[in-house]
C-alpha cells in the first residue's frame, strides 16, 4: 500500500469521506434516539418502566454509553476534560480515519515494521535516563537519572515551549525516478485494497438494504413483533 506522500489526494480524499460517513452516521443515531424516545413529558414520569419496556431505547442508551459516554466519563475521572469541549468535533470527524485508514495501512505494510517509529529510533536524554549498573555489592540495579533542580526544570520547560513557537520551515518534496517507479508499483496494492473495500462495501449495502429485509422476513420465520436481522444484531453486540 503506497504511503501519504505517494497518494496524497487519494488520502485526502479518503479522510473527507470517511469524515462526512461519520456525519451521517452521527445525525442517523440522534434521529434514531429521537422516533425511540417519548415526545412528552407524562412517557418520562416512570423512566425505569421506561427502558425495561422500550427495547429500541435500551439498546440505543447502552450503544450511546458505550461509545460517546466513555469518552466524557474518562475525561472527568482525569480531571482533564476541556478537549472534550475543544478538539471532540475534530476528533469525531477523523476518528473513522483513524480506525480504517490506519487499520489497512498497518495490515498493507505487515512486512515493514519500522513505520510506527517515524524514524525515532533512540532515546531522548533531556528529561534524564535509566541504565543498569553493578553496586558495591556485586548487584545490577537500574540508575535514572532525572533533574531535580527546579532551575533546570524550568530551563527544559522553556526550551520545550520556545520549540513549539516556531513554525518549521516547509520542506519541498521531490521524488527521483525511482522513487517514482517504487509509488507506481505501491499503486498497484493500493488498487487490490481498493477492491477488497469496495467488496466489503457491498456485502454491507447487501445485509443492511430494504430488499435483504424483505427476503428475510419471507423466508424466515421471527418472532412476533421483532425485527430479524441477524447482521446488525451480531454487529451491535460485538461492538
Amino acid at each position: 500500500m503506497n504511503d501519504p506522500q505517494g497518494s496524497r489526494w487519494i488520502y485526502f480524499t479518503a479522510i473527507i469521506l470517511f469524515g462526512l460517513c461519520n456525519i451521517i452516521t452521527t445525525w442517523c443515531a440522534g434521529y434514531t434516539v429521537y422516533l425511540a424516545v417519548p415526545h412528552n413529558i407524562e412517557g418520562w414520569k416512570n423512566l425505569p418502566e421506561l427502558i425495561r419496556t422500550n427495547q429500541t431505547l435500551r439498546d440505543i442508551v447502552i450503544a450511546l454509553l458505550a461509545t460517546y459516554g466513555l469518552y466524557f466519563i474518562s475525561s472527568f475521572m482525569h480531571f482533564e476534560p476541556w478537549h472534550m469541549f475543544t478538539s471532540f468535533l475534530q476528533y469525531m470527524f477523523l476518528l473513522p480515519s483513524y480506525v480504517n485508514i490506519l487499520m489497512m495501512y498497518a495490515m498493507c505494510n505487515l512486512h515493514d515494521v519500522t513505520w510506527g517509529t517515524k524514524g525515532d529510533n533512540g532515546a531522548a536524554k533531556d528529561l534524564g535516563g535509566a541504565k543498569k549498573v553493578k553496586n558495591e555489592d556485586g548487584k545490577e540495579v537500574m540508575e535514572v537519572e532525572l533533574p531535580t533542580a527546579r532551575e533546570d526544570v524550568e530551563q527544559l520547560w522553556v526550551a520545550a515551549r520556545n520549540s513549539l513557537k516556531i513554525k518549521p520551515p516547509v520542506e519541498k518534496e521531490s521524488r527521483d525516478a525511482a522513487t517514482k517507479q517504487a509509488d507506481h508499483d505501491r499503486n498497484s496494492r493500493t488498487n487490490v485494497v481498493l477492491a477488497w473495500v469496495g467488496s466489503n462495501m457491498l456485502m454491507i449495502l447487501v445485509f443492511t438494504s430494504n430488499a435483504f429485509a424483505d427476503w428475510v422476513q419471507e423466508h424466515v420465520q421471527a418472532a412476533e413483533g421483532t425485527t430479524f436481522n441477524p447482521y446488525l444484531t451480531f454487529l451491535f453486540w460485538a461492538l
